[in-house]
């Protein structure tokens, strides 16, 4: 089945994202939490963890900015072994959603233009919400400091 795509203009860009059913308003589910997940990997492809080494879970934090500043202390403690990684899972709730922006530096903290982040969403499944961030990935890939994720359950 082939998504069908329509254009979605965010400030002065333009892209293509998976046509999806408005959202009625109704509720997702409230009962989410975020986790950060990771360690060390055998190498760069980050495919299998290092033998004997689980993969590490930190958490449950109510907030995604609870879990997001656990995982900037994990990054930095671990920012010497390019084999290690850590990402924030949301777990509950059925709503996916893309997240980013054009940021001011490589911190990707501050956007650009201090307005808050670009939440293109909500998608109801993770392969919806994929195609989207391919799609918006794609319309920013000239600029260095654009950054866009995947939140949702």
């Amino acid at each position: 089945m082939a998504l069908e795509l329509e254009s979605v203009r965010s400030g002065a860009e333009s892209f293509m994202v998976p046509a999806v059913p408005a959202w009625d308003g109704g509720a997702f589910e409230d009962m989410t939490s975020y986790w950060v997940i990771g360690g060390e990997y055998e190498d760069t492809s980050f495919q299998r963890m290092v033998a004997n080494k689980p993969k590490e879970r930190h958490g449950p934090f109510a907030t995604y900015g609870e879990a997001m500043a656990a995982w900037r202390t994990k990054a930095m403690a671990t920012v010497d072994n390019a084999c290690t990684r850590f990402h924030v899972e949301k777990i509950g709730g059925t709503a996916f959603w893309v997240v980013g922006a054009s940021y001011k530096d490589t911190s990707f903290h501050d956007t650009a233009d201090g307005t808050p982040e670009i939440r293109l969403g909500p998608f109801r499944s993770f392969e919806e919400a994929k195609a989207a961030w391919r799609a918006k990935a794609m319309a920013t890939v000239d600029d260095a400091l654009a950054r866009f994720r995947i939140e949702g359950a």
